[in-house]
């Protein structure tokens, strides 16, 4: 006959008096799984504080920034040599440019 090993701790109803405690093991699901597979009952996950959370927000809309305060035309002119692509056509050097073929 098995033993009755079943107890009470925080409130919980537990199969046994196993309880792993925060580690990095506990720290995954795959090794929640793994401590379950050993016969625990219960674990204690590790405590997330404040800075790490906030650390991390911050770390992510960095992230989201990073660049948004460039200009393209000032990148072109500091990796490229020549003239300056346009994406629009220009009114101006269209004009210059149909006088300059014309007969005079």
């Amino acid at each position: 006959m098995k033993p009755d090993l079943r107890t009470h701790y925080l409130g919980f109803e537990l199969s046994g008096p196993l309880v792993a405690s925060a580690s990095p093991l506990t720290g995954t699901l795959e090794g929640l799984r793994r401590v379950q597979e050993a016969g625990a009952s219960f674990a204690v996950m590790p405590s997330l504080f404040e800075e790490q959370i906030e650390h991390e927000e911050l770390s992510l809309h960095a992230l989201h920034e990073y660049g948004s305060e460039s200009f393209p035309e000032a990148h072109w002119a500091t990796t490229r040599s020549g003239p300056r692509p346009t994406s629009t056509p220009c009114a101006a050097r269209a004009r210059s440019s149909r006088s300059r073929s014309a007969p005079a």
